[in-house]
C-alpha cells in the first residue's frame, strides 16, 4: 500500500499528491483570502467525513451536509493546524465550484467535489500535509 503525502502551495492555489515520493497528481484549490488566514507548516490528516455540516458564524444557523447550501460539499478531511482536532481546518469540497484557484477561503483548503472525493479515497488518517506559501 502506498504512502500518500500532500503539498499545498498557497501561492499557485495547488494540492500535489505524492505517492511514496512521487508525484501522482496536481489539483486545483482555493486557499485563504488573505495569506495568513490558511495556515503554513506541516501537518497530519486528524479526521475525515463525509457531507460534514457547517455552521454559519454570522448567523449561527447550522446547514446540515449534503444541502446545496452547505460550502463545505462532499467531503472533509480535517488536519492539525493550530492545535485543532481536524474540525476547523480540512480540504474540503465545495458549493461554488467557480471559487476553486482563487484566495477565498477563511482558512481551508477548497476543491472541486470530484477532486476531493478521489483524494479522500485514497489517503488515510496521519497523512501529511505541508502547506507552503
Amino acid at each position: 500500500m502506498a504512502r500518500y503525502r500532500i503539498d499545498i502551495k498557497k501561492r499557485a492555489n495547488t494540492l500535489s499528491l505524492y505517492a511514496d515520493g512521487k508525484l501522482q497528481k496536481v489539483y486545483p484549490v482555493g486557499t485563504g483570502r488573505e495569506r495568513s488566514i490558511t495556515p503554513e507548516g506541516t501537518f497530519h490528516i486528524v479526521f475525515k467525513t463525509w457531507f460534514a455540516s457547517w455552521t454559519n458564524p454570522a448567523t449561527g444557523e447550522t446547514i446540515p451536509g449534503g444541502s446545496a447550501r452547505n460550502p463545505l460539499g462532499t467531503r472533509w478531511l480535517g488536519f492539525d493546524a493550530n492545535g485543532t482536532t481536524g474540525r476547523s481546518y480540512g480540504i474540503h469540497g465545495t458549493n461554488r465550484p467557480e471559487s476553486v484557484g482563487s484566495y477565498i477561503t477563511s482558512g481551508c483548503v477548497r476543491m472541486y467535489n470530484r477532486d476531493v472525493e478521489e483524494l479522500y479515497n485514497l489517503v488515510d488518517m496521519g497523512t501529511e500535509v505541508k502547506i507552503e506559501w
